[in-house]
């Protein structure tokens, strides 16, 4: 049986710091940034507001990010039959990665107030191409940064009625995908007809 599966969690052991090259120059004289640990597909949203000595406000944040990840697996299974139509199942099995992609939100401005009016000016940061950080969707292609190959063990159960398979597993990943030591951890939920040959 072969599956195909997308968006798996990345579990990391060791906290990776998130920024863009954008933000890298911009404000080296400033406070650092303070990015959130990345701990998932979907990451938690990251943000810093630095307010100077003169009130201005700098801001600079990224939101609604994911990750997917799409393999190709190919498993090794054997069935551990508990009652008639109902199996235990575990064993082996290789991914082979086809995809990965990155996406995220940008936005970064500087915000002035005129202390006398109390009028409030906010100037989008930009892209060297001219974009405005305001919204900005990045998507990146990010399969250079993850290894080919994951070897993982399928752990699930199956149910067998007249040609009907309902199958759940939940794949523990042996292999690191990535140099930060992320893991993929994925459940799958399939179902499927058996032909008689």
């Amino acid at each position: 049986m072969f599956g195909i599966t997308q968006e798996t969690e990345d579990v990391v052991e060791e906290p990776i710091v998130c920024a863009d090259e954008w933000t890298k120059d911009r404000r080296s004289s400033e406070k650092a940034m303070s990015w959130a640990k990345c701990s998932s597909e979907r990451f938690d949203d990251m943000a810093d507001k630095t307010v100077k000595e003169d009130r201005s406000v700098i801001f600079s944040g990224a939101h609604n990010i994911h990750l997917n990840l799409d393999y190709i697996n190919v498993p090794l299974m054997a069935h551990l039959y508990l009652a008639d139509g109902l199996s235990f199942n575990s064993g082996v099995q290789v991914g082979f990665l086809v995809g990965a992609k990155s996406y995220q939100e940008l936005t970064g401005y500087t915000e002035t107030s005129n202390v006398q009016t109390g009028e409030v000016t906010r100037v989008y940061d930009k892209l060297p191409n001219g974009t405005e950080l305001n919204g900005y969707e990045q998507k990146d292609n990010v399969k250079s940064a993850y290894k080919k190959v994951a070897l993982s063990i399928p752990i699930g159960i199956s149910y067998e009625y007249m040609n009907v398979v309902l199958d759940a597993r939940y794949n523990v990943g042996l292999t690191k995908a990535n140099e930060f030591g992320s893991k993929d951890r994925t459940f799958l939920f399939t179902v499927g007809y058996k032909f008689d040959l």
